[in-house]
């Protein structure tokens, strides 16, 4: 029964779909004002086909986003929030007749014999590439260097682990000791796999200054090359215990447990997993965890995104020997350019599925009563000429904060 209610209500609001599109319209806005953001999204058209999925913004575009409808919400949920494939995941202090309660709830959900397959993630044929995403007056550059990884099912993933954990996983790590203690170019770099049903991937991601990105993309290249500079054993040793040690402090709730759960079971692996990959993990040497990631992780085949005012930093990178080619940036869209970066046309049903997902969220929190208010970030100056619903809603929150606190407000008023 709480399927029918469910949908007899999500029928009914196309208010609902409407305001959700137009939320997600002004996330994509501020999404594409962010260098970060950028980054990230040329580093995913560089080392994915642009086939895939997960070649493509994960938001959706908004020229797809805007022909979003009622219709289409509805299409998705029917054909797509079926019990087939589906698993079911309970954490916590669970009553003794749980699985009673779960078939009351859910035994006449009936399958509907479309059971969803995951799509096989492909690699982009023309990587490598040197993109430069242009952000003209820009005075930070976001490097992203990295391409196409494994997965979990890969029989060297616990050594992988070590390994990325070793070159940039932690504090001291390779890259972080250099680019940061030592050479001074960033606050922070990270390294890691990042494994999908099939495949996936492998990224460096830091930001630092103009005038030392080039340098900085050439010294983050070069620490990867494992081949010629094995991990030490204080290295392995390192990266085991790190990995070892806060393996306990990810799963402290249960909404922590079942979110791995859900991976796992999303993956086709066993429950059983996570415990005995840390049993393989403190089992990892220095020499398997450098053998490992030297087949995984090659630096000539690696792609460099770096988001940043091409006009400063094309020839310091044609100087490290990495001659790159200029992509338009989304945000500018006078601005012209040879490439244009991956944002057109996304599989309908996909959007459509995102945007029935929060319509359906927003349903599921006004039947328990649990509808709660996030605070969202501000966005940046240049995204609310663009978006008169983000300008709206600060404008609203401010009213609403003047006739909270008066006198507050026109002290600070005053301060300005």
């Amino acid at each position: 029964t709480w399927k029918t209610d469910f949908t007899n209500q999500y029928n009914q609001w196309k208010a609902d779909v409407d305001r959700h599109r137009d939320l997600r319209l002004a996330e994509i806005e501020q999404t594409l004002a962010r260098s970060s953001a950028l980054a990230q999204i040329g580093f995913q058209n560089a080392v994915f086909d642009a086939g895939c999925r997960v070649g493509r913004p994960a938001a959706g575009r908004i020229s797809t986003v805007e022909a979003i409808t009622r219709d289409d919400v509805i299409a998705f949920h029917d054909r797509w929030w079926r019990p087939d494939g589906a698993t079911i995941i309970l954490a916590g202090e669970l009553p003794p007749d749980a699985a009673q309660l779960v078939d009351a709830a859910f035994g006449s959900w009936t399958p509907g014999n479309q059971r969803a397959a995951h799509e096989q993630t492909l690699a982009n044929p023309a990587a490598p590439v040197v993109w430069v995403i242009d952000r003209p007056g820009s005075v930070q550059a976001d490097l992203r260097i990295g391409g196409f990884g494994p997965d979990r099912l890969d029989p060297q993933w616990a050594a992988l682990q070590v390994a990325s954990c070793a070159i940039g996983g932690a504090f001291g790590s390779r890259l972080n000791r250099v680019l940061r203690e030592e050479l001074g170019y960033t606050y922070g770099a990270h390294a890691g796999f990042r494994p999908l049903p099939s495949h996936g991937s492998f990224v460096v991601q830091t930001s630092c200054r103009t005038e030392v990105a080039a340098p900085a993309a050439r010294a983050a290249i070069d620490l990867l090359n494992v081949t010629d500079e094995p991990f030490t054993a204080t290295e392995a040793l390192d990266a085991r215990t790190f990995l070892l040690g806060i393996a306990p402090l990810r799963f402290q709730t249960a909404d922590a447990i079942a979110d791995e759960a859900s991976v796992l079971a999303g993956t086709g692996l066993p429950a059983s997993w996570f415990n005995d990959q840390q049993a393989q993990i403190a089992a990892v040497s220095a020499d398997q965890a450098s053998a490992a990631f030297s087949a995984a992780v090659r630096p000539e085949r690696l792609s460099v995104v770096l988001c940043e005012d091409a006009d400063q930093l094309l020839t310091g990178l044609e100087a490290q020997g990495l001659a790159a080619e200029v992509v338009v940036n989304p945000v500018s869209p006078g601005h012209v350019g040879p490439r244009q970066l991956g944002l057109g046309v996304a599989p309908q049903g996909f959007l459509a599925g995102k945007a029935a997902q929060a319509v359906l969220r927003q349903g599921e929190k006004r039947q328990t009563g649990k509808h709660r208010r996030h605070p969202q970030p501000a966005p940046p100056d240049d995204a609310l000429a663009r978006c008169p619903t983000i300008r709206f809603r600060q404008q609203e929150r401010k009213n609403q904060r003047v006739a909270r606190h008066p006198e507050e407000t026109a002290v600070k008023d005053e301060r300005l």
